[in-house]
């Protein structure tokens, strides 16, 4: 059966059938005040209510600050996710780099053993030849270091102080013969505080000298032998007869007549 609706809007105007629609709004439990449901009454009343507006308020505040840190966070996880990747590869740059090094390394290392080799060649080298002049070398040293003093009186002995002059001065006869005569005033006279060094280069000098005159050979004379004037010279600390306490400077003999060419000077 249709209903008009015109019919329905004047059935609804009737005051008995608007009381009866209240009594019907009121009994439903699902509806609140004015016909809404609890929970949207509920929500009203919040809204409405001054002090949850600002606890709302207070609420949206402390959303905003989260949003906030969780931008932060968003952030710091970038930064640090970039910071791993420029680590990681700084990480990789110092490892090729300690690598390049370790590799440098070896070829110092091999370049050092191989100079290490050379030299010691070079040393085996030298010492083959310096060997045979290392007691000459000695020697000319020995005369460089002379006081000046006593250089200047072995100058007309030795005319020229290189090394070459120095020797071929020394070993002519006249020379070996006038630095004999120098070495025994100043053993006897006790006034050269270079006469030790005086004496290792004469004896040097006059090794060589008897290669170039065989002829001749160095007076035997021993500690404990009995002194004699005719065969000795002794120093100014001797007493007047006695035993050779100490030979200072040897003499030599020439060996085909046994004649006396220079008395050896001794202490007794």
């Amino acid at each position: 059966m249709s209903i008009d609706t015109n019919e329905l809007l004047e059935f609804l105007k009737k005051r008995r059938v608007k009381k009866a629609i209240l009594e019907i709004v009121r009994e439903d439990k699902t509806l609140g005040v004015g016909g809404f449901s609890p929970e949207q009454d509920e929500a009203k009343a919040i809204v409405s209510n001054p002090d949850k507006k600002d606890e709302i308020k207070e609420l949206e505040k402390e959303i905003e600050m989260l949003k906030g840190l969780v931008e932060k966070w968003k952030k710091c996880f970038n930064d640090e996710k970039d910071t791993n990747t420029n680590l990681k590869e700084e990480k990789s740059k110092l490892q090729k780099e300690i690598k390049d090094a370790k590799s440098q390394k070896k070829v110092i290392e091999n370049e050092i053993l191989a100079l290490e080799s050379k030299l010691k060649n070079s040393k085996q080298e030298t010492k083959k030849y310096k060997e045979p002049f290392e007691e000459q070398l000695n020697i000319y040293e020995l005369y460089k270091n002379l006081d000046s003093k006593t250089k200047t009186s072995l100058k007309g002995i030795f005319k020229d102080d290189t090394l070459n002059g120095f020797f071929a001065c020394g070993v002519q006869e006249k020379n070996i013969n006038s630095f004999w005569e120098y070495l025994r005033i100043e053993l006897i006279e006790d006034r050269n505080s270079d006469i030790k060094n005086l004496i290792k280069i004469f004896e040097f000098l006059f090794e060589k000298y008897l290669m170039a005159y065989p002829m001749y050979k160095v007076q035997d004379v021993q500690k404990g032998d009995e002194f004699k004037t005719e065969k000795y010279i002794k120093d100014s600390h001797s007493l007047v007869s006695g035993t050779i306490s100490k030979v200072l400077l040897r003499g030599w003999i020439n060996s085909k007549n046994s004649k006396i060419v220079k008395k050896s000077v001794v202490r007794i």
